[in-house]
């Protein structure tokens, strides 16, 4: 069910909503389209790790958009492989979920631009809301009762699965560090030099047609998190996927435009607490590079688990829902 992974994220989205900024006149300000994220530091005070190793480093601790999405390829394989005991799992209770998500597949649908925009991807793709694989496949309308309860108590326990003890485990180590770096982090959203910034991106974005009152909150988090939670309402008011698709590409451009300005002083400010935050935690920050490591692996080991209950009517996965065969 990918539970773990997200509480991962949960831990870095406390109180953020979505994303965008742009020069007082209220005219778009064109450097803010070329904006780079800064480049990954790996921090010497650190020590050397696995590629996976920095993967759950920055899935705790980013600093910028760029580290995020490297966390989130942590978040992808871990979601993955829960994926791989959980669907199995559910196959033997009679409910075939399909294909297992890919650590790929989750990891791209991971992205928090109400925090930790990633320009340059958002400049390539020109997606600013990646669709990924729905959580678990949805039940269809015309299910009974009796196959809902089933489905349910079944879900519990495949979820409920050998991999638990190890992330959880995992999770209470790396949280109480992770706890410290994410009020640092809103600090730094609400800082006088981020501040500065915010009264052009409002006046950028409400250029482009967002009303004023829709801002809510102080942050920079609380602002891009409202412009952001303004375009999900605009993009669900379009009718076919091609609509949607179009809208994306559109608001993409603005985020693009508007928020340049504010994500170049975030990172700047936030990479220079991240250095000094990692020379301040050299070992607990290897243990959970090391620890990051060993997850991975200890999970990607376990056999595959579960008995079956009694077998509801048999079903097949097709995208996003099970449909019930005769």
């Amino acid at each position: 069910m990918r539970a773990v992974p997200a509480a991962l994220a949960l831990s870095l989205a406390a109180g953020a909503l979505g994303s965008c900024a742009v020069a007082s006149s209220g005219h778009p300000q064109q450097s803010g389209a070329t904006v780079r994220p800064a480049a990954v530091t790996s921090p010497a005070a650190v020590g050397q790790s696995s590629s996976i190793g920095m993967e759950a480093l920055y899935a705790y601790f980013p600093a910028t958009g760029v580290q995020y999405t490297l966390g989130a390829q942590f978040r992808g394989k871990l979601g993955s492989l829960e994926d791989k005991l959980l669907y199995p799992c559910m196959a033997r209770s009679g409910f075939n979920l399909g294909s297992v998500p890919s650590a790929q597949a989750l990891a791209t649908s991971d992205y928090d631009n109400s925090q930790f925009p990633n320009l340059g991807k958002i400049q390539r793709t020109r997606i600013l809301s990646p669709q990924g694989p729905a959580p678990v496949p949805e039940l269809p309308p015309t299910a009974s009762t009796s196959v809902k309860q089933a489905y349910n108590a079944d879900l519990r326990r495949c979820s409920n699965n050998a991999a638990e003890p190890a992330l959880n485990a995992f999770n209470h180590m790396a949280s109480g560090l992770a706890n410290e770096w994410i009020h640092k982090l809103g600090a730094i959203e609400s800082s006088p030099p981020v501040e500065a910034k915010m009264g052009a991106f409002k006046s950028c974005v409400e250029f482009t047609g967002m009303p004023a009152h829709f801002f809510a909150g102080t942050s920079s988090a609380d602002a891009l998190g409202s412009f952001l939670a303004w375009v999900t309402g605009e993009e669900s008011r379009t009718s076919t996927d091609s609509q949607r698709a179009a809208a994306d590409r559109h608001w993409a451009t603005v985020f693009l435009r508007c928020s340049g300005p504010v994500v170049r002083v975030l990172e700047q400010r936030q990479l220079l607490a991240q250095k000094t935050f990692f020379r301040s935690h050299p070992q607990q920050l290897q243990r959970i590079q090391q620890g990051g490591a060993r997850l991975v692996t200890t999970i990607a080991a376990l056999p595959e688990e579960g008995t079956p209950g009694e077998l509801p009517p048999k079903m097949t996965g097709q995208t996003g829902e099970i449909v019930l065969v005769d």
